[in-house]
């Protein structure tokens, strides 16, 4: 069994992805910079972009899977939703929630729940982590994870966010935009 990061060290790794970025960006700008027509002739020739190596195809008569761990995430994610269209909300989530609900889950090869609890929920709206663990085993069995995040083990182990409105109707963190706090 593989334990997945936590969302937060996600968050982290996309924040240094940001940082480098920005780099990545004043380096172009300094490039442009220098693209302009000059009055006078250059100094020197302008060092060429190095070439990025091309992203390996798929492999022919396979279906695409999902590669990475948040490809994946948001693919079960939107299982989960769809399955449970009747119960989900459109739009961003209000503020305030009346519930935030974390799940462990753990996902087999095949895809099939091995495991689902409830981490948190709220004291005034406990029977709704009950909820979030019945949408979860409705959408089994589940978008099968990739298997880098399996490794050797034969299962995948994660926490998973629902948020929850007033109607008890849910999005799932993943895919949910982010709520505009007045």
């Amino acid at each position: 069994m593989l334990v997945v990061a936590p969302i937060l060290r996600n968050e982290r790794a996309q924040m240094k992805r940001r940082s480098s970025g920005n780099w990545t960006g004043f380096v172009a700008a300094l490039l442009l910079a220098g693209c302009s027509a000059p009055s006078a002739p250059p100094a020197a020739p302008a060092a060429a972009p190095l070439p990025r190596p091309a992203a390996p195809a798929p492999p022919a008569g396979k279906p695409e899977r999902a590669q990475t761990e948040a490809d994946w995430r948001r693919a079960l994610a939107q299982h989960i939703l769809t399955v449970n269209k009747d119960r989900v909300f459109e739009g961003r989530p209000p503020h305030p929630l009346k519930a935030v609900v974390v799940l462990d889950l753990e996902v087999g090869a095949d895809g099939r729940i091995r495991h689902a609890s409830v981490m948190r929920a709220p004291k005034h709206a406990r029977e709704l982590g009950p909820v979030a663990v019945r949408t979860v085993h409705a959408a089994s069995p589940l978008p099968a994870p990739p298997r880098a995040l399996l490794g050797r083990g034969t299962s995948v182990r994660f926490t998973e966010t629902w948020l929850f409105r007033d109607d008890d109707r849910f999005q799932i963190r993943t895919l949910a935009q982010e709520q505009l706090i007045l």
